[in-house]
């Protein structure tokens, strides 16, 4: 190859590389068509900003159900929610068996949270099951509808033959027969009335039958043994539970110890704090173990720490003693406020406001609803009780509606 030929090909050669090198140089500009999907997206800034909203847990959700009932009541609503009464405190007869206008006049202007049925309520199956389900039809919010339903002496339905429910012996002999035989009587009472539309038990009695002497106790109660009756206790919420009715246990802080009837007059216990942590309250506190929805307030007078003011009206007790010592977090109910230990002592005004301000969440029977209610209005405008109070007790009560299918969210 001469000189002149090599010259030729090194000039082809650069030009090769000049064509290969502009080519590479123009690719990302001239040469290049931009498309729709090399554009990079638009980022939404506003989008960007927004939190993934995490789902409500069940609980938060019965929360908010509760929330959104508790804006639609009026205060009169809320405070008329704290309220158990017979038929009778309604519509102003002697005895309700059936669905009238008084009745249903007086649910209207008193919309209670509750009623309770006695013997007097009661005549036949069909008639009482006829008369909840007409108490229910026609309440703005649906009622607890209660009993008390121990065994024994004190059984409305089971001591009512038409009512053909099974009849029970005193728990003081039923307890004699075991933990299983009591946890199968309650479950089977349970069943029994929740057949009839009741939904919810005065029962079990927690009292230990500690004074041979106390009129009103005695074989109600399992035992005069508080670790027989604590272990009973347990065995008669659970039965209860397993039918699906509300149990209530009763007489906090212990009816066993008096030698007097707080349905007559005053009763006290000269027992001290510490022995009633060794005996009264080991029940109790079974019962709050096992789950229990209520619990409920006696009108006994604790001499060491009260002169006159029942557990139902101390906020030692129930505050300091059931609510913080013992861990109770259900609803807390008052005996009877119609009963003598009460109504020698209050009006019922001064017995509900004094109830409320103690801890109480529900009001059993006041002497007068009318008189009850318009006193928690007044103290409420004057500022003797807080709205909050009213609304944190109104709160549990439906709470417990709502889980126990009472009400539908």
């Amino acid at each position: 190859m001469n000189a002149k030929h090599l010259h030729v090909l090194i000039c082809i050669f650069l030009c090769f590389l000049w064509l290969i090198a502009g080519c590479s140089l123009l690719a990302p500009g001239i040469n290049h068509v931009a498309t729709k999907d090399d554009t990079p997206a638009e980022t939404d800034s506003s989008q960007q900003d927004i939190p993934a909203v995490e789902p409500l847990s069940p609980e938060e959700q019965l929360n908010e159900s509760i929330h959104q009932m508790l804006d639609q009541l009026s205060l009169r609503q809320q405070i008329c929610q704290l309220f158990i009464v017979t038929p009778e405190q309604l519509s102003g007869e002697e005895a309700v068996t059936q669905i009238n206008d008084r009745l249903l006049a007086g649910l209207a202007q008193y919309p209670v949270g509750g009623i309770v049925l006695f013997s007097k309520n009661l005549v036949d199956r069909e008639q009482c099951a006829g008369l909840i389900a007409d108490i229910q039809k026609n309440a703005n919010l649906k009622l607890f509808i209660a009993v008390d339903e121990e065994g024994g002496s004190v059984a409305r339905l089971g001591n009512c033959p038409a009512m053909e429910v099974t009849a029970y012996p005193p728990m003081g002999r039923l307890a004699q027969q075991g933990e299983e035989a009591v946890y199968q009587a309650y479950t089977d009472i349970g069943r029994e009335i929740k057949a009839l539309g009741f939904n919810m038990d005065f029962a079990p009695v927690a009292d230990v039958n500690s004074n041979p002497n106390n009129p009103v106790i005695g074989q109600r109660a399992f035992s005069s043994d508080p670790q027989i009756v604590a272990a009973m206790v347990r065995q008669a919420v659970a039965g209860l539970h397993q039918a699906g009715v509300i149990a209530v246990a009763k007489h906090f802080p212990g009816h066993g110890d008096t030698q007097s009837d707080s349905h007559q007059g005053q009763a006290i216990t000269y027992r001290s704090l510490e022995q009633m942590r060794n005996s009264e309250f080991l029940p109790f506190a079974a019962a709050i173990d096992a789950g229990v929805d209520m619990i409920m307030a006696g009108h006994i007078v604790v001499n060491e720490i009260e002169d006159t003011a029942p557990a139902s009206l101390c906020p030692y007790l129930l505050q300091d003693i059931l609510r913080q010592a013992l861990s109770f977090q259900g609803i807390i109910i008052t005996d009877a406020l119609n009963m003598k230990a009460i109504t020698s002592y209050y009006t019922s005004a001064e017995a509900a406001i004094a109830a409320l301000n103690a801890g109480a969440d529900i009001l059993l029977m006041p002497q007068s609803l009318p008189e009850a209610v318009e006193g928690l209005l007044q103290a409420v405008e004057q500022g003797k009780i807080s709205q909050e109070q009213i609304e944190a007790a109104v709160f549990r009560i439906l709470r417990l509606k709502l889980t126990n299918g009472i009400l539908v969210p």
